[in-house]
């Protein structure tokens, strides 16, 4: 009875099964592009905080391309936003050691903002950049371009010093 009890539990399985996935939508390419993928995920240095990017879609009469914002949440999930508008990618983000501001890279610059959206600064014009960390007292800001590593400097970043690091 008891085979005969596990045959009948698994027919019942797959039946149900097939029934649901039937009325399911098949995935298609529009359903592709109306997809937002998150990614880069950063936890602010207090743990409360998360920083990440959102890569979505933007269709419009003259243009079809998928373009990246970063967003602000509570490690929770809970409520997110997003920090980045434009028609450029943002990408990046990097928490600064107090985790009062995000550097990030928007096309082929180098930005800094505070956390509530205040304050964009512009560090640097530069192409090919990665690898963005920040010292640990917050002064400097280094990455590496190609196979150089740099570093930026400045009272707040205002007035800016370049360094090339070997």
């Amino acid at each position: 009875m008891n085979f005969f009890t596990n045959k009948l539990v698994i027919l019942f399985v797959f039946v149900l099964s097939a029934a649901i996935f039937a009325d399911a939508q098949t995935w298609t390419a529009e359903m592709q592009v109306k997809s937002k993928i998150a990614g880069s995920p950063q936890v602010s240095p207090d743990g409360k905080r998360i920083v990440f990017t959102v890569n979505a879609a933007m269709m419009t009469a003259d243009k079809s391309e998928f373009v990246t914002q970063i967003w602000l949440a509570k490690t929770d999930g809970s409520n997110a936003f997003q920090i980045t508008f434009g028609d450029k990618s943002s990408t990046n983000p990097k928490w600064s050691p107090d985790g009062s501001r995000i550097a990030f890279e928007l096309g082929d610059s180098i930005l800094v903002m505070s956390v509530d959206g205040d304050g964009l600064t512009l560090i640097a014009r530069v192409t090919d950049v990665h690898s963005l960390a920040w010292t640990p007292d917050g002064q400097w800001l280094a990455g590496v371009r190609g196979n150089s590593a740099f570093a930026y400097t400045g009272n707040g970043f205002g007035n800016l010093a370049a360094s090339t690091v070997f």
